[in-house]
């Protein structure tokens, strides 16, 4: 048993192994190399474009955001100034029903005091005949008033 091969059967068994080799490497190795950087040039392509999508996107939303903040604003005009037009016109309002109010209560208080006078004449004729009447009542005869 020797530990050197022989040259001739190293020789031998060295052509099947490069002419393999060689095969492989045009056959497979080749093409599955070039596969595998056309893949990793798609991948850094598409990683590239997605940054430039992100950077795209997030430049909308902020372009989107301002003129959200902007319609908040003018919606937020528009609503103070129909606050304040509903306050002038409730002022106006509560001032007209105070006046007509105010009105409704001295025409209440003129009848009051017609119908007080009135009253007040009928008691005074009611109670002298009443007076008249009890005193003849209890004199018997007859009384003028």
């Amino acid at each position: 048993m020797t530990i050197i091969p022989d040259l001739e059967t190293a020789i031998v068994m060295t052509i099947p192994f490069m002419v393999t080799y060689f095969a492989l490497q045009f056959i497979l190795f080749k093409p599955l190399f070039a596969y595998l950087s056309d893949r990793d040039h798609v991948v850094h392509e598409a990683k590239h474009e997605t940054h430039e999508l992100e950077g795209r996107i997030e430049q909308q939303l902020a372009t989107l955001d301002q003129k959200l903040r902007g319609a908040r604003e003018e919606a937020m005009a528009v609503r103070a100034q129909a606050r304040q037009v509903a306050h002038t016109e409730e002022a106006a309002i509560i001032t007209k029903a105070k006046a007509e109010a105010d009105a409704q209560v001295v025409a209440a208080v003129k009848q009051i005091r017609v119908e007080q006078a009135a009253a007040s004449k009928l008691l005074s004729e009611s109670s002298t005949e009443l007076s008249t009447d009890i005193a003849r009542q209890v004199l018997g005869r007859e009384v003028r008033a």
